[in-house]
């Protein structure tokens, strides 16, 4: 069973001098030009990715980042920051996680998908031990976590791009399924903003609540302008209330209201009956 004390992380600033390249390097030769740049580049900004090392006696081997060691020594660096991991297999899955994290283009449910898997796989569902694992934040993983535990048309969208994680989050928090849906419809379609988004469901929480006390309490802000609140919301054509998620905004002038839409659903009704 992998312990918690061969999965920890330690972040450290690292002299180079007590750093030895890997065994077996993943590039026999590297290009000089490319780094030269890199060189110039850590000398501007300095080290933005932590090199990855596991401990060897009283020194410190690369595991991943040795390109960016290299480049160090050019630039004139003392020390580098590094991830400092106790077993090579720790620092192994660790690099597999970290090269890909400072990513811009990495998709949250990818990474709530790694997660969940490392969590099962190398951790015993321990998530102190993954978040040691990550050398991540408590927060940040117990996030993720929560991405993948929850609503999975929800985590289908935020994999798609069509939602942001924000959105996913606030989401997730609607206990009912078929107003959960209905929002997400509402994200989708409107591009609503996350904050909005928080205050609508606030609004409609707030809203139902009131309606199941009986309470008698103002009625919250409608979700638009032109459209009520999800628990009010009903079918203009069949007065139905069920399915809230499948019913679409339409956005029309009042004085085409009255003049078009209310004369052909008074007609249809009238047709109806």
């Amino acid at each position: 069973m992998t312990s918690s004390s061969t999965t920890t992380a330690a972040f450290r600033e690292v002299p180079i001098a007590q750093i030895d390249e890997p065994e077996n390097p993943t590039r026999s030769e590297m290009d000089d030009q490319k780094l030269d740049e890199l060189a110039r580049d850590i000398r501007l900004r300095g080290i933005l990715q932590p090199l990855g090392l596991v401990t060897s006696g009283d020194r410190f081997q690369v595991v991943y980042g040795h390109r960016r060691l290299m480049a160090s020594q050019l630039a004139g660096l003392v020390t580098v920051p590094a991830r400092v991991w106790s077993s090579r297999e720790a620092a192994l899955d660790g690099a597999q996680y970290a090269e890909n994290r400072f990513r811009e283009d990495i998709n949250p449910a990818d990474e709530a998908d790694w997660f969940a898997d490392l969590l099962e796989r190398k951790c015993h569902g321990d998530v102190e031990q993954l978040i040691a694992l990550l050398g991540e934040k408590e927060d940040y993983v117990q996030g993720r976590l929560l991405l993948f535990k929850g609503d999975e048309k929800v985590f289908a969208a935020l994999r798609r791009g069509e939602i942001g994680i924000g959105h996913a989050h606030e989401l997730n928090k609607v206990k009912q399924p078929q107003y959960r849906a209905f929002f997400l419809d509402l994200c989708v379609r409107s591009g609503l903003k996350v904050r909005e988004l928080a205050r609508q469901i606030d609004n409609f929480e707030r809203s139902a609540l009131a309606s199941e006390m009986n309470a008698g309490a103002i009625a919250p802000e409608p979700i638009m302008a032109s459209a009520p609140a999800p628990s009010l919301m009903r079918c203009e054509i069949c007065g139905d209330t069920d399915h809230p998620e499948t019913m679409l905004w339409i956005h029309v002038h009042s004085h085409c209201k009255l003049a078009v839409l209310d004369k052909l659903l008074a007609s249809y009704r009238g047709s109806d009956s």
